[in-house]
């Protein structure tokens, strides 16, 4: 038998046309192969008339385009982004009460298999996606935190590294039993060992 190689976003694509076709036309059909969405795309399909031309002009693609925006703005916005949804089924899921993917989290396979258009298969790929999405998201935040966790590591020690010079007033070297000794801001003077506990106390006092 012939064989046809499709990509994972057709696949996709073909096995939600199987679900629309096993909730629609299941009696006949019988039970839904991805052959038989094949071949029902095959015995609907609609050849273009004979002379007819693409539509090049610039205007009419525009509103084309905008038309199609605005549809997907009105049936869902991001639900329509998942994946699998599309603008079609955004719009059958936000009659349902699901305007957003935040909607669906909650979800289960057995309450979307409620929604007309809507097969176990296709429930069970709307939620994976959302899970996917739940996942970037809290991938994405994550690292943002650490990039800023890093950042405010990197000042701290920047501004601890120049406390020597922005108070070189404050401290000096001793001719006592510590090496060195830091003036505080009641008029007190505290001794230090080494720099390092020179930095340690001003960066407590100033």
């Amino acid at each position: 038998m012939p064989t046809i190689e499709l990509t994972e976003e057709q696949l996709d694509r073909l096995e939600a046309v199987r679900d629309d076709v096993a909730e629609t036309l299941g009696g006949p059909y019988g039970h839904i192969r991805v052959r038989d969405a094949v071949e029902y795309l095959l015995d609907t399909y609609t050849p273009p008339e004979e002379g007819a031309t693409p539509d090049t002009d610039d205007g009419a693609e525009s509103t084309a385009d905008d038309a199609t925006a605005e549809s997907a703005d009105s049936t869902g916005g991001g639900l329509a982004s998942l994946e699998p949804v599309g603008s079609a089924k955004a719009a059958a899921l936000e009659r349902a009460g699901y305007e957003t993917p935040d909607d669906l989290r909650e979800a289960s396979v057995g309450e979307l298999t409620e929604i007309s258009g809507v097969g176990e298969t296709l429930a069970e790929r709307i939620l994976d996606a959302v899970g996917r999405e739940t996942d970037e998201a809290n991938a994405d935040a994550t690292e943002s935190a650490s990039d800023q966790g890093e950042d405010d590591g990197t000042n701290r020690l920047d501004a601890m590294m120049n406390l020597l010079d922005e108070h070189d007033d404050k401290w000096r070297e001793s001719d006592g039993d510590e090496p060195y000794e830091v003036e505080l801001p009641d008029g007190s003077v505290e001794t230090a060992r080494t720099k390092d506990d020179i930095r340690g106390i001003l960066f407590r006092h100033y």
